[in-house]
């Protein structure tokens, strides 16, 4: 290649012969941007003629090879000054560019795939591989390559992509990208991203990885299909053997029956939290114990470690009428409500029923605890056949203020016995108010991190005999500013709450974080009352606002000016990871932004700044974009950004690129110019003559 120089519009530049493509990409560039030292205030070619001019500048739209050297052989236009200068091949390569000003000679990257999803284990990290392609005209560089998220990192053992080494036309290399993590992670996400010298310069890659504990599991013996058993008695144990069959241990979270007809037999020893050793096993063992007659379908659910948890496993079996009687009561507990002292509830009832084959005969009841009390029963008036039920009556008038405890038991010939019934509850002074709440909790569903659950209500009623006066309601608790409560008219705080008197209060739940979040409701005044609450947060999604939304217009501006404009990014309710800001068009980015260019993070909640400049070279409508790649939904996001540049009126009047030329209007000052220049010429002579 011979270094040859071409005056174009007045300009002498330097360009690499021996090649058209690149020939006219040079001269292209010339013409484009290099300023014309004989009218500044043009800034280029192109600034004075504009772009569509190309083809006809300096040969007057004789493109072709043959037409150029006959121009510069016969001095057509001025250009016999380059004969002998210009050799054929740059002849060829500037009838290249008069042809397609347009012309394309930049390497072009190709990445596939275009994303890339990893899969491991704790104990095997996840792996995998991209291909880097010059599909372009030029070899390609790579200059820069950075890869953001928790736990990826170029691997650089599977790497062939070298900096700043040339990858030749058609040419390839590979990145490989490793993703590692010591617990099990599903759908991390992070962001590869290549500098390189192909259009657009930034190349982002969107990384995906999902790592397995390593454990595994297999349960052999199920499904467990158990004999007809008698209500209430046991059938032999069924073993099931769970084998830990991954590279790491299994872990047995959790073990559970349903319905309440099954239970673990004696031969058991996978219980929660144990951990089982790769290649090792554990049983359960499974019986059958019927609450009720007729067919029991159930199943038993284990959690663990592995990626297929849970493992369920179908159980079946049927309850039979047993040949003795069974006795089961129809509630576990009763809790009393707060009483005063000397006072006394009303009763609360209870039943027990024989679901066994024979009559079951009960004896006697008997009561523990202070100030519980059987006021009636219908249980020891007659046997009660099977599938036979009786009741009985309770109340409670403490003696003393303070929480009470005690028991209700029962005599009979059941088999197996029946277990005693729980009482509680809670003694105060005598004339004071005793403020209920209903429900006892309350439970929200299922919401969002930053979105808020439909409200609940809860009543409050004074249960006591005297008035409360109600104080505001105080949350409390490891997640209160998780709930907020709002009463109505008549729980406000100041209100009196007569004996009886009720009133509502609502309850809303905004989670701030993921988990389950609780806190505690308490209603102040005299008889105060306390109530559970709770809620399950599920993760938000990352989100990214841009504060000029989807476009950014710049205006107007004048010729060789110089704009900057600062765009905010923010994260919505969860923390958002960039993988790259990205400008295309006649802008830029300055470095005075808050925001970075590739690999960071913005927290929840939080924002930052991405400065962009715009310096206005070539007039008329200039476009670009602002591309940012995250991990909100829909990524990348992209802002279109515009701008107008006009010449200054001086630019417009005062000069320019000629005075009459083919293409401009002969300056408006002219022919006034002319006209005085004339008056003067004429009062100058009559004042010589009159001397």
């Amino acid at each position: 290649m011979i270094a040859t120089t071409l005056t174009l519009c007045g300009l002498t530049a330097n360009a690499q012969t021996g090649d058209p493509v690149a020939g006219a990409a040079k001269y292209q560039t010339v013409y484009a941007n290099q300023a014309w030292p004989l009218q500044p205030k043009s800034g280029s070619c192109v600034g004075c003629h504009g772009s569509a001019q190309a083809p006809s500048i300096g040969f007057n739209g004789r493109e072709s090879p043959a037409g150029i050297a006959f121009a510069i052989a016969n001095n057509r236009g001025g250009k016999g000054f380059l004969d002998g200068i210009l050799s054929a091949q740059d002849i060829a390569d500037i009838s290249a560019y008069i042809t397609n000003p347009n012309i394309s000679v930049a390497p072009v990257i190709r990445i596939t795939p275009s994303s890339l999803a990893l899969s491991g284990t704790v104990a095997a990290p996840a792996d995998g591989s991209l291909g880097v392609v010059n599909t372009g005209a030029r070899a390609l560089f790579i200059n820069a390559i950075s890869v953001s998220g928790t736990g990826f990192a170029l691997n650089a053992a599977g790497t062939t992509c070298r900096l700043n080494e040339p990858i030749a036309v058609n040419a390839q290399c590979q990145l490989a990208v490793r993703f590692t993590s010591s617990q099990a992670v599903s759908n991390a996400q992070g962001f590869l991203v290549i500098n390189h010298n192909a259009p657009g310069n930034v190349s982002t890659i969107t990384l995906t990885a999902t790592i397995g504990s390593g454990a595994g599991i297999t349960v052999a013996g199920g499904p467990l299909s158990f004999p007809d058993t008698p209500v209430g008695t046991s059938s032999p144990e069924q073993l099931l053997t769970l084998r830990s069959t991954g590279s790491a241990a299994l872990r047995i979270n959790s073990i559970v029956f349903s319905p309440g007809d099954y239970l673990a037999g004696p031969g058991t020893t996978c219980t929660p939290g144990t951990d089982v050793p790769a290649g090792g096993s554990c049983t359960l063992g499974v019986m059958l114990r019927p609450v009720t007659q007729g067919p029991r379908p159930g199943s038993v659910s284990i959690t663990h470690n592995a990626s297929s948890s849970p493992t369920t496993v179908e159980l079946s079996g049927a309850g039979t009428p047993s040949s003795s009687p069974v006795a089961r009561w129809s509630a576990s507990a009763l809790d009393f409500p707060a009483t005063p002292v000397g006072s006394t509830t009303a009763a609360q009832s209870i039943s027990i029923s024989n679901t066994g084959g024979a009559a079951l005969v009960i004896s006697a009841f008997s009561v523990s605890g202070s100030g519980f009390q059987l006021t009636d029963e219908t249980c020891t008036r007659a046997a009660l056949a099977p599938g036979g039920s009786c009741s009985v009556n309770l109340r409670f008038a403490p003696a003393a203020a303070g929480a009470s405890s005690g028991t209700l038991a029962v005599s009979s010939n059941s088999s197996p016995p029946a277990a005693p019934v729980a009482l509680s509850g809670i003694g105060v002074p005598e004339g004071t108010a005793i403020l209920i709440t209903t429900p006892a909790e309350l439970s929200f569903a299922s919401t969002q991190v930053g979105q808020s659950a439909p409200a609940l209500t809860l009543t409050v009623t004074n249960t006591g005999a005297a008035a409360a006066t109600l104080s505001a309601p105080r949350v409390s608790g490891p997640h209160a500013e998780d709930f907020s409560v709002t009463p109505d008219a008549a729980c406000s705080a100041g209100s009196i709450l007569p004996p009886t008197g009720r009133c509502v209060f609502s309850v809303v739940f905004t989670p701030r974080a993921a988990g389950t979040r609780t806190a505690s409701l308490s209603i102040g005044g005299a008889g105060a009352a306390a109530i559970s609450l709770m809620g399950t947060a599920t993760p938000a999604p990352a989100s990214l606002t841009v504060d000029v939304g989807a476009r950014l217009d710049l205006g107007t501006v004048i010729a060789g000016s110089r704009v900057t404009r600062s765009v905010r990014l923010s994260a919505g309710a969860a923390d958002l990871l960039v993988g790259s800001v990205v400008i295309n068009g006649p802008f830029s980015i300055e470095p005075t932004g808050s925001c970075g260019r590739s690999g960071f993070s913005i927290a929840a909640g939080q924002s930052c700044t991405v400065d962009l400049s715009f310096s206005a070279l070539s007039e008329g409508a200039n476009t670009g974009s602002l591309v940012i790649t995250s991990t909100a939904p829909g990524s990348p996001t992209t802002v279109q950004l515009s701008a107008n540049v006009q010449r200054s009126n001086a630019a417009r009047t005062g000069g320019g690129c000629s005075l009459a030329g083919r293409h401009a209007p002969v300056d408006p000052l002219l022919p006034l110019l002319l006209l005085l220049s004339m008056v003067l010429s004429l009062a100058r002579a009559r004042q010589h003559s009159n001397r």
